[in-house]
């Protein structure tokens, strides 16, 4: 006896169960809003500039040319902003590799600006893991993660 009431209550508990998951299905999704803050401003995480990746700052510098022989090979043929200052602080010493903001699509910057600009990173590179043991690394190409500034404003 106990045995067929332990079956029936199976039963019954798979019936609700498939009954609760068909109820589920004919129902509206339920959107989950994503935070806009990201994991790296709640972590507080600095890049070059000394301050949280993605807040705002009014940056001056000069724009350069990443053919000089002081920068990296692959700034080659790429803009370099020359830091000067950062929220008025002076702060010399520093170059970056620059974008734009993509509402900034008919604007190129030249010599001694004052900007507003957030610094973002990424990793970039080939992991040296992917070559075998006697592939030689392509130069320039390591795996690390950059940063750089984003533009979105002239002063």
């Amino acid at each position: 006896m106990l045995k067929y009431g332990l079956v029936f209550c199976c039963g019954a508990v798979l019936s609700i169960f498939l009954l609760a998951v068909l109820i589920r299905l004919g129902e509206e999704p339920v959107s989950t809003p994503v935070p806009e803050v990201g994991l790296v401003q709640m972590l507080g995480l600095e890049g070059e500039l000394g301050i949280p990746m993605g807040k705002p700052a009014v940056v001056e510098g000069e724009i350069m040319s990443g053919s000089d022989p002081q920068f990296q090979k692959e700034w080659a043929n790429r803009q370099v902003f020359r830091i000067m200052r950062i929220d008025g602080k002076s702060q010399p010493g520093r170059y970056l590799l620059f974008t734009y903001d993509p509402r900034m699509t008919n604007t190129r910057l030249s010599g001694k600006v004052k900007v507003r600009c957030y610094e973002t990173g990424g990793y970039e590179g080939v992991p040296f893991e992917t070559y075998a043991s006697d592939d030689p690394l392509p130069e320039g190409r390591k795996f690390r993660f950059v940063t750089s500034l984003v533009i979105f404003g002239q002063l």
